[in-house]
């Protein structure tokens, strides 16, 4: 009976942990995973100039608060696959005014060309590595999807939708 009670435990302690693996929210901060979360969402443009970052305004909403935010995305690497989609890294900051800032590093993205030329369904998703102010200790992950359009001038305007979590927020 305590080995069957042994095996039961532990294929519920393999069962726990490749789930933590295959939602790697859990393995953020495992001790801090339930406390003080929020959901954000947001909708928003960002423009770009030729070989200019991606820069706009967003209005998050975290909880039930609305937020307006400065938005700057900046990259870090890209390649372009076989079969068009350029792939690669970004930084975004999300800058809040008084202080109250927070970035997405790490982040991993992929802008797939559609049938329309120059516009690409972008897919970017990264965790919060930095903040400052209210969001010192925050911690997080966010998912962008959206459209992102070049003209032949080579400026860009992106059209996203923002989703995720944001923990241990200051109010």
């Amino acid at each position: 009976m305590t080995k069957h009670l042994a095996q039961r435990g532990l294929a519920w302690l393999v069962l726990v942990v490749a789930v933590a693996m295959a939602d790697d929210t859990l393995l953020v901060a495992p001790a801090r995973a339930d406390s003080g979360c929020e959901s954000v969402r947001a909708e928003f443009v960002l423009h770009a100039p030729p070989l200019g970052p991606f820069t706009g305004q967003a209005s998050l909403r975290i909880g039930s608060e609305v937020l307006n935010a400065e938005v700057a995305v900046t990259g870090t690497g890209a390649k372009v696959t076989e079969d068009g989609t350029v792939v690669g890294g970004t930084s975004i900051t999300y800058d809040f005014g008084s202080g109250d800032t927070f970035t997405t590093g790490e982040n991993h993205f992929a802008l797939s060309p559609t049938e329309t030329p120059g516009v690409f369904n972008l897919s970017d998703q990264g965790r919060v590595t930095e903040g400052t102010g209210r969001f010192l200790e925050s911690f997080g992950k966010l998912v962008l999807h959206g459209t992102v359009s070049f003209s032949a001038s080579g400026t860009g305007e992106g059209v996203l939708k923002l989703k995720g979590k944001l923990c241990d927020i200051t109010q």
